[in-house]
């Protein structure tokens, strides 16, 4: 008879910030240690600094860039155009931008991310694996 029931021992030997509405800033939450809160192995302040990056990808991923070595036409623009606004939205802004030095392909940048095919950067790896192959002969 003299035993607690099982979940009021558990609580019993739970810090405030661990109950169910318990306050993450009580003492014994970790808070007087400047440590943040856990939800599991991921940490509320993991989570707020991958939301602040979310948040600030989708205001960058607004605007794309596509990168040609030479002119596009009109139809190969609308065909960009419709691809890339199926893809990410139709609030997308393009530009368009003619870089000689690619010799060729395209490159396209959406914020942070980059997808090249470009021939000059396909030219480059390959140089990478010849010498590479060339280094490991000798």
């Amino acid at each position: 008879m003299g035993s607690y029931p099982e979940s009021l021992r558990a609580a019993s030997h739970s810090s405030p910030g661990d109950l169910p509405g318990g306050d993450p800033q009580a003492p014994g939450s970790g808070a007087e240690t400047g440590q943040s809160a856990s939800v599991g192995p991921v940490s509320l302040r993991a989570i707020k600094r991958r939301l602040a990056q979310l948040e600030r990808r989708s205001r960058e991923g607004r605007t794309a860039e596509v990168i040609t070595a030479v002119p596009l036409t009109p139809s190969q623009r609308a065909a960009f155009e419709t691809r890339l606004r199926e893809r990410h939205g139709p609030d997308l802004a393009l530009t368009f931008r003619v870089d000689r030095a690619i010799l060729g392909g395209v490159i396209v940048r959406i914020g942070d991310r980059m997808l090249d095919d470009s021939l000059a950067t396909r030219l480059a790896g390959l140089r990478q694996a010849l010498l590479g192959s060339r280094v490991r002969q000798q």
